[in-house]
């Protein structure tokens, strides 16, 4: 493995490191769980306990005691969890430390075979070790951050290969400029305690990167064996590991041709320029080990490997290369400005400074030194930013998805702190103080540094402003610090339901045992006295009627700020709360109400419904009774969309039958469809049922429910 000099300035370049380990150990606590953690968590502890007891479920443990309120389940379409005989005592009587996420619902069987897989598994089935190991076995730390010390771990081994590599190639100031740059980069420092995809990829990637460099290097086939181990770990977390031959595969293309030229005979053959036999058998197997790494970890893949694996191929194609309507306002000549954006304004101003200058200064050592390190570094850093870029392709929620990147700028932004100060020792203490600073800057927003927004679009509040799209999006992590409030606030045996989240983003085990949690506890009108709590941020489906009717009407009891941004909202559904000004609603008389219908090449026909009123009302509530024989449900299909003039429209988020929710309209049954409206403006309503024949609109008769004014 790669060696690092053993005087005291070769030791220095682990100080950072090892201060990154105990700052992220130490604060673990304070930081919640991604929203799609818990499938991760249940589907690599059902695989971990089939492989180290060959039992396809948990029934021979005691149940985790249970929960008040709803289960977790986030599948509707599998039947509830059965054990034979209820158990005498559940895991803690029993004194046993049985994981949360341990599921007698989300068995081996189940993510088998009936489980719709997007993401493969490696990275859950790693999580759930060390949770065997660091809490059900030695008690160590909770259930929850036994998972997260998983993703630390890694980020700290990719930080410890960024020093020593940086050291033996550049320095020891540059070496300590890009660990810190790394370790302080906030989606890195945040989501490193709690994002068991993204991080885990970006370390298992830059490790594949560094082992393979230092055998291409040294001929070292044993490292280049060591490689393709961590670059099927790599793959077997995300499918972004596709692209790693294309940083790998010029860079070696380019040592091949440098050796080639400096040779003084030109009769080497293959083998010999790879350093002898050992090396070209180690790169023959390079793919074979990588494939085979991803099918022994990945249980899914083992009944039929060649068409899961594809299945999975199709989600990462589906969902990587249509471009969200948001992202529209950054399309460039077909090229997707939006990663570009993002990463301009979430990297700490230091940080960004550094890595610009250190990109052209890479790009001369390569070009005039013929430097092929540097050449390295600038494939690593440019090639996942412009697979996002390209025409057609995408990505989502900022850059967390091209992670991988940040280790390569990292080493940019020391590469350019090695030029300034071999201009001038001037800027040594500058550099120092400014990385400081992002260090306070840090402190000062913990534990939301995954909503850091840099001074160039005036921080939080400036994306706010500006709407960028996914700002303030923590992807889960800031539920927790409503949760402590509720366990500090709200009255025994209090009900909590979510806004429009599924109720497994919550980390449900932090959650006061007496509180009950059940998106069902929703009340909206009837101010049943529930507690409701939801993110606030850039999500569309805040506008959906679950969200929006507590964000209308009912000032909120408590909210997580950052620069003064909310970013969380717990409310409390009692009439003592209420916003004053709404009028009381009323029935609100149509000036017309018509149907007619939509053309649907080729041939086909939509039936749409179209009621304009006078003047604007404040919306609240769409009745129709109609019949439900001889005619088409809904099925899924369907949808209402309002105007402030007749003329121009816009559709709204919720759906027109919502079978997740039927808490929201209680009173809809097969002869009376009711769609609810948040007090909204508007003075026509166009319902498009999107069937030709649809049961909604025979034999119907509208009641328009709503206020005049405020």
């Amino acid at each position: 493995m790669m060696k690092f000099s053993k005087n005291s300035k070769g030791l220095s370049i682990l100080i950072v490191p090892i201060i990154y380990l105990v700052i992220a150990v130490c604060t673990l606590k304070d930081y919640g769980i991604n929203w799609d953690t818990p499938k991760h968590l249940t589907r690599g502890q059902s695989y971990l306990h089939f492989i180290l007891t060959g039992k396809h479920d948990f029934l021979d443990v005691p149940p985790y005691p249970q929960m008040k309120g709803a289960p977790d389940y986030v599948d509707n379409n599998v039947d509830p969890p059965t054990r034979g005989q209820p158990a005498k005592e559940n895991s803690i009587e029993a004194g046993i430390r049985r994981s949360y996420f341990q599921s007698d619902f989300y068995t081996f069987d189940y993510f088998m075979t009936k489980h719709e897989h997007t993401h493969p598994e490696v990275n859950g089935l790693l999580a759930a070790f060390t949770n065997f190991v660091f809490y059900q076995k030695l008690g160590l730390v909770g259930d929850i951050e036994a998972y997260h010390l998983f993703i630390i771990f890694l980020t700290f081994a990719i930080s410890v290969a960024i020093a020593v590599w940086t050291h033996k190639n550049f320095g020891v100031f540059a070496s300590v400029i890009a660990t810190s740059s790394m370790v302080m980069y906030p989606l890195v420092f945040a989501e490193s305690h709690f994002n068991v995809k993204d991080p885990v990829l970006m370390s298992f990637f830059g490790l594949a990167i560094l082992t393979f460099w230092y055998g291409f290097s040294k001929n070292k086939s044993s490292h280049i064996l060591v490689s393709a181990v961590l670059a099927g770990f790599s793959l077997g977390t995300k499918f972004n590991t596709f692209f790693l031959p294309v940083i790998l595969a010029p860079w070696a293309l380019s040592v091949l041709w440098q050796r080639y030229k400096n040779a003084k005979a030109k009769k080497f053959n293959l083998t010999t320029l790879l350093g002898g036999r050992s090396m070209f058998i180690s790169m023959l197997f390079y793919p074979i080990i990588i494939f085979g790494i991803l099918y022994v970890f990945s249980p899914y893949l083992w009944s039929d490997p060649v068409n899961r694996f594809l299945e999975i191929v199709g989600f990462y194609r589906e969902i990587g290369r249509s471009t969200p309507g948001e992202q529209s306002q950054f399309i460039v000549g077909g090229w997707n400005t939006y990663p570009l954006v993002w990463i301009a304004y979430t990297t700490p101003i230091p940080i960004l400074l550094l890595s610009f200058v250190g990109l052209p200064y890479s790009v001369f050592l390569f070009v005039r030194k013929r430097s092929e390190t540097a050449l390295l570094v600038l494939l690593w850093f440019l090639v996942p930013i412009f697979r996002a870029i390209w025409p057609g392709m995408n990505i989502y929620g900022g850059v967390r998805q091209i992670m991988e990147f940040v280790p390569a700028m990292a080493i940019l932004a020391g590469i350019g702190a090695l030029l300034l100060v071999r201009l001038s020792k001037v800027f040594i203490p500058i550099i120092v103080f400014s990385l400081i600073f992002v260090g306070y800057e840090l402190f000062v927003i913990h534990p939301n540094q995954n909503v850091y927004f840099n001074q160039l679009v005036g921080g939080l509040p400036g994306a706010y402003d500006k709407k960028i799209p996914s700002w303030g999006n923590s992807y889960g992590n800031i539920y927790l610090q409503g949760i402590e409030w509720l366990n500090k606030n709200a009255e025994p045996n209090a009900k909590v339901a979510l806004g429009w989240n599924y109720i497994s983003a919550i980390p449900r085990l932090k959650l006061r045992q007496d509180i009950y949690l059940d998106n069902a506890y929703w009340s909206g009108p009837r101010h049943e006295g529930e507690y409701l709590i939801e993110t606030y941020d850039s999500n569309p489906l805040q506008e959906r009627y679950k969200y929006a009717y507590y964000e209308t009407f009912l000032e909120p009891v408590y909210q997580v700020k950052v620069d003064g941004v909310p970013l969380l909202k717990v409310w409390k559904n009692s009439f003592e709360y209420s916003k004053a000004g709404f009028g009381n609603e009323t029935i609100i008389k149509p000036e017309s109400v018509l149907i007619d219908d939509v053309r649907v090449p080729p041939g086909a026909f939509q039936k749409r419904l179209k009621i304009q009123f006078a003047k604007e009302i404040y919306l609240a509530k769409l009745i129709i009774d109609h019949s439900p024989d001889n005619c088409e449900a809904q099925n899924g299909v369907g949808f209402v969309e309002i105007s402030p003039d007749g003329k121009n429209w816009t559709r709204d988020q919720s759906p027109l039958i919502d079978t997740e929710a039927p808490y929201l309209t209680p009173d809809m049954d097969e002869n009376t469809f009711v769609f609810m409206f948040p007090a909204k403006l508007a003075s026509g309503i166009l319902l498009n049922s999107e069937r030709e024949t649809p049961c909604i609109l025979k034999d119907y008769k509208v009641t328009v429910w709503g206020s005049k004014g405020q």
